[in-house]
C-alpha cells in the first residue's frame, strides 16, 4: 500500500475516513479509481507503514460477511483463489488465525444482534 494526499474526504483501504490534505493508505486499484475521480493526488507520497494488529483485524473483519461456504476447503482452510482475492483487496495476506478470529468475532456480533 502507498500513502496518497487526499484532495476530498476519502475512505482509505483501512476503512478510515481521511479529510482533504490528509494521508490515505490506498491499494493500487483503489488509488487508480480515486486519482481518476480527482479525489487524491496522482503521485503517492510514499509507502504506507505496516498495519497494526488492530488495523489488520478490522480489515479482515470487514471481508468476513462477503465470504461464502465455497471459499473454504472441506478442511476449513481458505481456497487459494479466495486467499489471493482477499490479499488483493486488503493489500496483505491474512493468516488462517486472523481469518478464524475475524469469523468468530463476526459470528459473536451477529448472535448479539439477533
Amino acid at each position: 500500500m502507498k500513502l496518497y494526499r487526499a484532495l476530498w474526504n476519502v475512505q482509505d483501504s483501512t476503512g478510515k475516513f481521511v479529510p482533504p490534505g490528509g494521508e490515505a493508505k490506498l491499494d493500487h486499484e483503489t488509488a487508480l479509481a480515486l486519482v481518476a475521480q480527482g479525489a487524491v493526488e496522482a503521485e503517492p507520497i510514499g509507502d504506507a507503514p505496516a498495519l497494526s494488529d488492530d488495523e489488520r483485524h478490522t480489515a479482515v473483519l470487514k471481508l468476513v460477511p462477503d465470504l461464502s461456504i465455497g471459499d473454504f476447503t472441506q478442511a476449513g482452510q481458505l481456497r487459494a483463489e479466495t486467499r489471493r482475492r482477499i490479499a488483493a483487496a486488503l493489500g496483505f495476506e491474512p493468516t488462517d488465525d486472523e481469518i478464524r478470529a475475524a469469523g468468530e468475532a463476526y459470528a459473536k456480533a451477529q448472535s448479539g444482534n439477533a
